[in-house]
């Protein structure tokens, strides 16, 4: 494979991609203010089924039964539609499923969820609805849900989201203009990201390759312009490529990114969380790191510390997952964060502690 010269401008670079990533998005895409696609599923497996969208307010969620962040929206999905009953209808389509009998792993899923999902729920038609909402609109991630109103799409997100939009359109008072103007800004956004990742991924191949200096250079220099996010996703990077190769750089790295805050340090314990699965993981270096995330009084936010006391487990150290997942609950109670995540915390730290008591 050929690979531009290492003295390249990395800005024009990124720029032009994100020029072209623009330009086909605008040209191409599914937004606030596009006419919906059709519904169009394999079968509805709970509550009536719906087939024309063109009349009235519609919320269409895409989930899927491996999902767990799906599974945690699915309650506030349900009070929604109870709320709204009569002037919204909600679907839940499963999407991007694996498996033989995908129609037969829904409907159990859904059978086991009883009130849970108190909404129509439907299976995708292999991948259509995948690919003409989820892909024409740029989503890459589940849980997503879309609103409509009459045909026309009004809002695109989190269904944790949706509680401020769905209400000022079934009012009549949603701002379309400023939703259209908001995606757009996302939309640029995926595409700056994107172009970034490119220019990385293209060092990371290098530095795989056996050319380390060269793809080094190439990963540091691409151009984050100062976005804390892209500069996370470069040193994350790094990590994966030093961890087994360069310990001084490997150390080095996990400093820094610990040193760029909480977004910094929960991504690291995600980094760590998976490392310690690889085959030969130095558990006991990657435990030192995610202690230091549990045991620090800077900055850290609940999924940080709920990721670093998973890790901990993982390194064999239930006593620091204990402390680290007891801390966790006590911020989610007093930041008011989703009940959700406080039941499957809660849950994680009543199997630290039984493994802390084996283990004593």
């Amino acid at each position: 494979m050929a690979f531009a010269p290492y003295n390249v401008d990395m800005r024009a670079v990124i720029a032009s991609a994100i020029a072209l990533l623009a330009a086909f998005s605008s040209a191409q895409g599914l937004g606030p203010g596009e006419p919906a696609p059709p519904i169009k599923v394999a079968e509805f497996v709970k509550g009536k089924a719906v087939t024309d969208l063109s009349k009235g307010v519609f919320v269409v969620e895409f989930w899927a039964t491996w999902c767990s962040p799906c599974i945690q929206s699915m309650p506030h999905i349900s009070s929604l539609a109870k709320k709204y009953e009569g002037k919204v209808t909600v679907i839940g389509v499963s999407v991007w499923e694996q498996g033989d009998d995908i129609a037969g792993l829904v409907k159990k899923f859904v059978e086991g969820q009883g009130d849970r999902m108190s909404y129509n729920v439907a299976l995708d038609e292999g991948m259509t609805m995948a690919e003409t909402w989820m892909k024409a609109a740029d989503q890459r991630g589940i849980p997503a849900t879309f609103i409509l109103n009459d045909g026309v799409v009004q809002w695109i997100g989190h269904p944790m989201s949706m509680d401020e939009p769905l209400e000022q359109i079934v009012r009549g008072t949603f701002d379309l203009a400023t939703a259209q103007t908001a995606f757009a800004a996302e939309r640029a956004r995926t595409a700056k990201f994107d172009a970034f990742m490119a220019v990385v991924k293209r060092g990371a191949e290098l530095y795989r390759s056996g050319d380390r200096e060269a793809g080094r250079s190439q990963i540091e220099s691409a151009d984050s312009g100062g976005d804390t996010e892209l500069n996370i996703q470069r040193k994350s990077t790094l990590l994966e490529l030093y961890i087994d190769a360069e310990p001084l750089r490997f150390r080095r790295t996990v400093n820094e990114l610990f040193e760029l805050g909480r977004e910094g340090r929960t991504n690291l314990a995600f980094f760590c969380l998976n490392a310690v699965h690889a085959p030969g993981a130095n558990k006991a270096m990657i435990g030192q790191i995610v202690a230091r995330i549990a045991s620090d009084t800077g900055e850290i936010d609940p999924l940080g510390l709920y990721i670093a006391g998973l890790a901990l487990m993982e390194c064999e150290n239930p006593e620091g997952a204990v402390k680290a997942l007891e801390r966790c609950v006590k911020m989610i109670k007093e930041q008011n964060v989703s009940r959700e995540l406080l039941a499957e915390v809660t849950e994680s730290l009543k199997v630290a502690r039984e493994r802390a008591a084996a283990s004593s």
